[in-house]
């Protein structure tokens, strides 16, 4: 399911719970360690359907891949160390404290670039990309982010995109590339799960892992209708030469940025895959001094 569907289902549960957090987009647990899958689920409910004592209750609740294949276990998420950290976009960077001096930054939204595009690096007018300096040591983000954003628009609508980005070298699961899709590649062997029936198969064909080198890395995103910068009940149009100020959460994350990396944050406009584009594409002009990007920030 979705991160974000996700963390309000898991924060409102009242019930022992187990989560498998992955890179993998849109594939189950059962795709990526078949045998573990089956061997928990089957454990959880003969512990809560048959009342089996069997210690699965008090194992770590989460399970969580860092980097593929590589998996660590946790007693509950977010991690409970996470602490809010604010970070600020400056003229040419992103920095723990905020710019001093008034600054300003300006771009035109272009609803035919996605969120893939905005983080390139390199010139563009149609985002704004924020990075900081290479990190010293390694920085592990757990939970919701929350970005707070004050911009004027040309139009009297618009929308904002914000992504947060691992800028640096790594490996990770190919979940962008639609013909492997959720890190995985499915072998021509197969193998059998429990018994098949008259229209099911209890067989299912064997896969490994699906990976790719990247210099950067979404790790966050979030959309906004600016028109909603009061309330999300009712939208309003947005008044020329007008600054307005927005805070919204971007999908959750557990995401560990290495060392020597660099975070970046994006602002853009209308994502590509947008299904509702502004009638005209405004013109974005965005404060930097009343601008910021909170992460949670583990120890």
């Amino acid at each position: 399911m979705p991160a974000s569907n996700f963390s309000l289902w898991w924060e409102a549960l009242r019930v022992p719970r187990k989560a498998w957090l992955f890179q993998g987009g849109h594939v189950d647990p059962f795709d990526l360690r078949r045998a573990d899958y089956v061997s928990t689920v089957e454990r959880w409910f003969d512990r809560w359907l048959r009342g089996a004592d069997n210690g699965v209750d008090r194992e770590p609740a989460v399970k969580i891949e860092h980097a593929p294949d590589q998996w660590s276990e946790e007693a509950t998420w977010p991690a409970p160390s996470a602490r809010p950290v604010t970070w600020w976009p400056r003229p040419g960077g992103l920095g723990p404290a905020p710019v001093r001096d008034p600054a300003q930054a300006t771009f035109q939204d272009d609803p035919d670039l996605s969120r893939f595009d905005w983080a390139k690096e390199g010139p563009s007018e149609h985002r704004l990309l924020f990075a900081s300096e290479p990190l010293t040591s390694a920085a592990r983000l757990s939970g919701t982010s929350r970005v707070t954003v004050r911009v004027m628009s040309s139009t009297p609508v618009a929308r904002l995109g914000v992504a947060v980005v691992d800028y640096g070298p790594a490996t990770i699961r190919d979940y962008v590339d639609i013909t492997k899709p959720g890190g995985i590649r499915n072998l021509t062997t197969s193998s059998c799960w429990g018994q098949s029936g008259p229209a099911d198969s209890a067989c299912y064909l064997d896969t490994e892992t699906a990976t790719t080198s990247v210099e950067h890395e979404i790790v966050a995103t979030g959309w906004a209708d600016l028109g909603h910068h009061a309330t999300l009940r009712r939208g309003v149009p947005l008044e020329p030469d007008r600054f307005y100020t927005m805070t919204f959460e971007l999908s959750p994350m557990d995401h560990i940025v290495s060392e020597g990396h660099r975070l970046g944050l994006v602002i853009g406009g209308t994502d590509w895959w947008e299904f509702l584009e502004p009638g005209q594409r405004p013109r974005l002009t965005v404060d930097l001094t009343r601008t910021s990007l909170t992460l949670p920030t583990a120890r």
